[in-house]
């Protein structure tokens, strides 16, 4: 399996190849640029030739399909969610202070943090995804599987054990844990942590 973006002797992957375009796709997932993705991936779809080249797009498509469904899940909650809402992160409980489809202000430990949709934090980026993925648990398994799995501060272990419980849709992605991450650290600007 290939690299997401250099190779053993750290040259670059050559972007006009399928190997290339399905490392580029992972990147954009990972700085959650999912229509920049989809683009990477059905360039990827038209060149892909061999068995091995259509099962790789393939399960990056899928990756990508699960990917979408967490992040419209918390679109769909942070439409939802009214001032005074509590969410519930572990241990520690977070107060909703105002709340749209591309932002969410919080109040935690006595501060108020805000985040745009590109830089929720992971644990109140699963927590808001869970509240509007279906209950059907394979479903939401695959969905908090994928972020897991491609996020910056992601849980590799956690996404597996996802995975595994999804059934066979969560399983034909385990290989992607097998890759290196999609990028070095501290080449692009990191998402926030949340720390109440």
């Amino acid at each position: 399996m290939a690299d997401l973006m250099h190779q053993a002797d750290d040259t670059a992957i050559d972007a006009s190849t399928v190997t290339g375009k399905l490392a580029a796709a992972r990147r954009a997932m990972w700085s959650r640029e999912l229509a920049a993705a989809r683009g990477h991936v059905e360039a990827a779809i038209g060149q892909a030739r061999t068995s091995t080249e259509r099962a790789e797009v393939q399960r990056v498509g899928k990756l990508l399909e699960t990917l979408d469904a967490f992040w419209s899940a918390v679109r769909e909650t942070l439409g939802r969610l009214e001032s005074g809402h509590e969410l519930q992160l572990g241990e520690a409980t977070v107060t909703v202070v105002r709340a749209s489809g591309e932002t969410l202000t919080v109040r935690a430990a006595g501060r108020n943090s805000t985040y745009g949709i590109k830089d929720l934090p992971q644990g109140l980026a699963v927590a808001l995804a869970e509240r509007s993925l279906p209950k059907d648990r394979p479903a939401a398994d695959l969905a908090v599987g994928s972020f897991l799995a491609i996020d910056l501060h992601g849980d590799r272990h956690n996404a597996q054990t996802r995975w595994e419980r999804a059934g066979t849709d969560g399983k034909a992605l385990l290989p992607e844990l097998a890759l290196a991450p999609p990028v070095e650290p501290g080449e692009f600007e990191e998402p926030a942590r949340f720390e109440p």
